[in-house]
């Protein structure tokens, strides 16, 4: 129960109503562990590398000075990070978010963001 709190059996039902396949998904810190394996037939970014990340093969490393040319406006995004952790700037200049949901998992409250709008620079 600590590891699988019912608020993400909670999550998955609602936004399941909300995803689709070709939804991309876009991580500013190790969250992306549980939505790839839950997702795993998106595309899933992450924005910070580390020589472990390596085992989760279906998540690509994107530099965070390009995670605006790579994310189009045409692209349905989500944005999912750690409550703890801060929206990094890169990703507040160049795309309008919005909170639309969260869940707990082990210790942490995770949060799903939907991209709305793309800013270029």
């Amino acid at each position: 129960m600590f590891e699988y709190d019912s608020s993400m059996t909670d999550f998955f039902s609602r936004f399941n109503a909300s995803y689709s396949q070709t939804d991309t998904f876009v991580y500013c810190d190790s969250s992306f562990g549980i939505m790839s394996y839950y997702y795993s037939e998106s595309r899933h970014i992450r924005t910070y590398n580390e020589p472990w990340f390596a085992a989760s093969d279906n998540v690509e490393y994107i530099d965070k000075d390009e995670i605006s040319t790579e994310i189009k406006s045409s692209d349905k995004a989500w944005f999912v990070k750690n409550k703890l952790t801060n929206t990094p700037k890169y990703l507040e200049n160049n795309f309008d978010m919005e909170l639309v949901d969260s869940f707990k998992c082990d210790f942490n409250t995770f949060e799903a963001y939907f991209k709305k709008l793309y800013f270029p620079d």
